[in-house]
């Protein structure tokens, strides 16, 4: 069945405006700034035709050739192929062109093989996914090209360019959840399970545990956290179950940087005899696909991946026609996802 052709009452509905507003900003007429991005970002997301003469500026969605840029080994391949398919469900809609480019670091090459392919095929912007080392950032961003990075090293502040950072919310959610165990469940012992200095999200969520220990006055014991470098093999369930045996004392919550970290983890407790959650609870991140069909199943922070992609896509194409803005981060809206690996909560009635 053919698909509906996208019309300007359609835009107006999704954004919760007149239709009269989005007749405005479409028609080139005075808006305010704010109003205009939201109308045109929507319109993009919805893939609606009359964008590209309506606006009076063809060049904003001129056939563009975008890249998709990833590292030679993904973390996790499902997370990927989800912001894929948001990415390729906004292409689908205009004539892009989607490319897609492995760098591997390992090949002596592989800087200047990038750089030479990225000027031959003249690419218009690039989304980055997983890259976190601090020579490619720059390498890459020394092409002057138009760039949205899915996540980004910590050490952001210190790297100009022309680019943006689509993330999702990181450290909200989990200190969400770690003041819920700490009032319901009187929990005080807390460790983080992973490298925080893998990337920003990593970061953000230790920070998130921090700050919900911080604003519960108690104190944090880096005693009960495995913050190894990132080469630790923190997907092997016997190297985590040496490292909990090597602690003074365990944790009662082990906050993980993200659900395959926490499904390793919950395989060392096993391993331990350790019963989960009556004794230990364990929260993970991402809410992919394994973690709820563990046993047991992973409590975790969902993130809609495809409207990642979507997000990126939508902030490249606005570089893209602003070169020359500020750079910017975009959070995109996370969820927590209970499950068996900490105790029930109790949800706020209507009353409470």
């Amino acid at each position: 069945m053919p698909q509906t052709a996208v019309s300007i009452q359609d835009i107006a509905d999704d954004l919760g405006l007149s239709r009269n507003t989005v007749s405005k900003v479409l028609n080139n007429r005075p808006v305010p700034e704010k109003t205009r991005k939201l109308v045109f970002d929507k319109a993009i997301e919805l893939g609606y035709k009359g964008l590209n003469y309506a606006s009076g500026k063809s060049e904003y969605l001129r056939n563009q050739k975008i890249m998709l840029l990833t590292s030679r080994t993904l973390s996790n391949l499902n997370f990927f192929l989800s912001i894929v398919r948001g990415i390729e469900a906004t292409v689908k809609k205009y004539d892009f062109e989607l490319l897609q480019y492995t760098f591997n670091a390992q090949t002596p090459s592989a800087y200047r093989d990038l750089g030479n392919y990225v000027k031959a095929i003249n690419v218009d912007g690039i989304i980055c996914i997983e890259s976190f080392e601090e020579r490619f950032i720059k390498m890459l961003l020394g092409l002057e090209i138009p760039t949205t990075f899915i996540d980004f090293p910590h050490f952001s502040v210190d790297i100009p360019g022309a680019y943006d950072i689509v993330i999702m919310m990181n450290a909200d959610p989990i200190t969400r959840i770690c003041n819920d165990l700490i009032v319901q469940h009187r929990a005080r012992r807390f460790g983080f399970v992973g490298d925080p200095m893998h990337c920003r999200g990593f970061y953000e969520r230790f920070l998130g545990m921090r700050e919900a220990l911080f604003q519960q006055k108690i104190p944090y014991d880096p005693t009960f956290s495995v913050l190894e470098p990132d080469a630790f093999p923190y997907g092997n369930p016997k190297e985590l179950k040496k490292t909990f045996l090597a602690m003074k004392e365990l944790p009662e919550i082990l906050v993980c940087a993200n659900d395959s970290i926490a499904i390793s983890a919950c395989e060392a407790l096993k391993q331990m005899g350790k019963k989960i959650p009556e004794e230990i609870g364990v929260i993970g991140f991402d809410n992919i696909a394994e973690g709820r069909v563990a046993v047991p199943s992973v409590t975790t922070v969902n993130t809609d991946k495809e409207y990642l992609g979507r997000q990126a896509l939508i902030t490249l194409l606005n570089r893209i026609k602003h070169p020359d803005d500020r750079n910017k981060i975009v959070y995109t809206q996370t969820n927590v996802v209970w499950r068996n690996t900490t105790k029930p909560i109790r949800q706020p009635s209507r009353n409470d």
